[in-house]
């Protein structure tokens, strides 16, 4: 899934051809961010609370025994704790979030998957609004 850092538009691959760069809008300049789509409500989320700096992420795959379930921010600064069950872990000038999850059971990673995602959104639902010097981010009713 990619969506615009700035307007929060969402384009879905393959469904309309692929956008690399910047958003396609007139006037937004946003720049466009790839997500699994399982991680994708919480970094929509975050993003709309003004948490515009995720480097990378990933959902974590139930076919690898153990997978990592992480998010990472370009400013540590911005993340003082983390999700139940996750790691906060400084690298440099940014901070990562993740889970492993190990388990000799397909089923039972995914559950485990599903459950960390749960848990990442539902901090992400309690993190305070961040407030940059600039513009505020839309806000994003997600379910």
């Amino acid at each position: 899934m990619t969506f615009c850092n700035v307007c929060l538009e969402i384009l879905f691959d393959g469904i309309i051809p692929k956008i690399e760069g910047v958003c396609p809008k007139v006037d937004c300049n946003g720049v466009l961010v790839e997500v699994d789509e399982v991680i994708a409500p919480a970094i929509l989320l975050l993003y709309s609370k003004g948490y515009k700096c995720v480097e990378d992420s990933c959902s974590g795959h139930a076919h690898i025994p153990s997978s990592t379930l992480y998010i990472r921010f370009s400013e540590y600064s911005l993340i003082e704790d983390c999700p139940h069950g996750f790691e906060l872990l400084y690298e440099g000038t940014s901070i990562l979030i993740k889970k492993t999850i190990e388990s000799t059971d397909i089923l039972q990673r995914q559950v485990a998957i599903f459950e960390a995602i749960l848990h990442l959104r539902e901090w992400a639902v309690n993190l305070d609004d961040y407030q940059w010097p600039l513009k505020r981010y839309p806000s994003v009713n997600i379910p």
